[in-house]
């Protein structure tokens, strides 16, 4: 910004640029690390977070590990971690402060499951899932190039995938198979379906809307493809296992693993990023069910959601309206982006805009798109600049004239939010003046540095502890190359 003056009292612009003494209303204790000397209180963490930074501007290296590594005792958390680093690096260290740590890995072995259909309390949640899945499905297919069924076709499936839920449901309520209701689905003709569902009334309901808009084999022959296209995530064994195994209950975050309130829980989801896409429509299931019943039990622990790359975790159509209605539930959100465009994509202008405004405090890193750069630069404001216009005579070096006039400019433009620093950050909170603070890498900290696990992930030295925790018999996977040893 040079010499540019900025005045704080005119007609043109009042923003100033400042350090992080104009966040002190937002700070405190317990909540979000901003960064040095820049913690938010635990109540004005509830409004919301987003990490708005690209690929190696240090999200995790300056804010989710030191956010872990300062998580205080008494708040659960859930913590997106694609490479299993955060748990890698934060995960003793928890357990040694009095947390304790689970991690949902579902391409990996021996690790615990998530039965999504145990944890569904009714029809609609029922429901809900049927949709998630072929909505996430079916754009997973479309962001490859590919086609997953249109409209008409994943309406048309629903009801029957519907009815097949709602039957496993309630044959074996603690414990539904989501294998064999696929199994149902695609081995079984229109016959073979209706004697089946007649067996539970809420499944027949749903199966008889199928039968009106199908009507025939031919028609169910493409909607049993629609459905094996968008669910072909669930024809994988290691999915299937991971699904129908019911280890985690979103109780847990509240009231921790035995129930007593004694213990917070951190749970660590780690998905490949190069499967993210194929992993949608699980992930968003889990999401959004542990968004909707950490909404519904308000005693407990509070619940932090630390949900970096959240853009490739699917789509979860309640993430504005939690964001709007958290906060009494004492839940707070911090989503990393890449950038802003990314949930534009994603959830559509209006949604991705609604997200966004419910996120209270924004934090910018350098480097980012010109789309996230003038949307951080629309938050700054705009300021005044005092200019001074001299005149001289030919022969003259003292000024003939001087005239003093004021300016209005962004008080910081576009490019100056793409060239910040790499070592600081641009937050801009509710109605305070933006600043400009320093980051915590956790790498440069003494008090980090010694309660880090480091070295490269590696979890087998885990696979017994796992399997013994979980009763998971070693006999009973299918391994990484099973299918290709045949």
């Amino acid at each position: 910004m040079g010499a540019t003056r900025f005045l704080n009292k005119n007609n043109k612009g009042s923003s100033l640029i400042q350090d992080k003494r104009a966040l002190r209303p937002v700070l405190g204790k317990g909540g979000f690390v901003l960064g040095k000397g820049a913690v938010m209180s635990l109540l004005k963490s509830y409004e919301h977070l987003g990490l708005i930074g690209p690929t190696g501007s240090g999200k995790s290296a300056t804010f989710f590990i030191p956010n872990l590594m300062e998580l205080p005792l008494g708040v659960s958390a859930v913590v997106t971690d694609p490479k299993g680093e955060l748990y890698w690096k934060t995960g003793a260290d928890l357990r040694a402060r009095g947390f304790d740590t689970i991690r949902l890995a579902p391409f990996e072995r021996f690790y615990p499951g998530y039965n999504m259909l145990a944890v569904a309390k009714d029809y609609a949640e029922i429901k809900e899932i049927a949709q998630l899945i072929l909505m996430n499905g079916g754009l997973a297919f479309e962001m490859q190039g590919k086609g997953g069924g249109d409209a008409t076709w994943l309406n048309m499936s629903l009801p029957l995938l519907v009815a097949a839920f709602l039957y496993e449901k309630k044959m074996e309520p603690g414990c539904p198979k989501i294998g064999k209701a696929m199994e149902k689905i695609l081995y079984l003709d229109m016959e073979e379906m209706e004697a089946v569902f007649d067996q539970v009334e809420i499944a027949r309901r749903e199966f008889n809307l199928f039968k009106q808009a199908a009507g025939s084999e031919k028609i169910l022959a493409s909607i049993k493809v629609t459905i094996a296209t968008n669910m072909q995530l669930f024809m994988d064994d290691k999915i299937v296992k991971f699904a129908e195994r019911n280890d985690l209950h979103p109780s847990f975050l509240r009231h921790g693993l035995d129930g007593t309130n004694q213990k917070p829980v951190v749970l660590f989801v780690s998905v490949p990023e190069t499967k993210s896409l194929y992993a949608a429509p699980l992930m968003a299931v889990i999401y959004q069910q542990l968004l909707q019943r950490l909404q519904d039990i308000i005693d407990g622990f509070p619940v932090l959601f630390l949900l970096d790359e959240f853009a490739n975790i699917g789509i979860v159509p309640i993430i504005d309206t939690v964001a709007a209605t958290a906060r009494s539930r004492r839940m707070g959100l911090a989503i990393g982006l890449q950038g802003v465009e990314q949930l534009n994509q994603k959830y559509g202008e209006d949604k991705a805009n609604n997200l966004l405004n419910n996120l209270k405090t924004k934090v910018f890193l350098s480097g980012l798109s010109l789309v996230s750069c003038e949307y951080a630069s629309s938050f700054c404001g705009t300021a005044t600049i005092a200019q001074e216009n001299i005149t001289r005579s030919f022969f003259s070096f003292m000024p003939k004239q001087k005239m003093q006039s004021f300016a209005e400019r962004a008080a910081m433009t576009p490019d100056e939010v793409r060239r910040l620093n790499p070592d600081k950050a641009l937050v801009i909170s509710d109605y305070l003046d933006p600043a400009i603070i320093d980051k915590i890498w956790y790498y440069q900290e003494s008090k980090y540095t010694s309660r880090i696990r480091w070295g490269d992930p590696d979890f087998s030295e885990e696979l017994d502890e796992m399997r013994n925790r979980y009763n998971i018999d070693p006999n009973d996977d299918p391994g990484d190359s099973d299918f290709f040893a045949l």
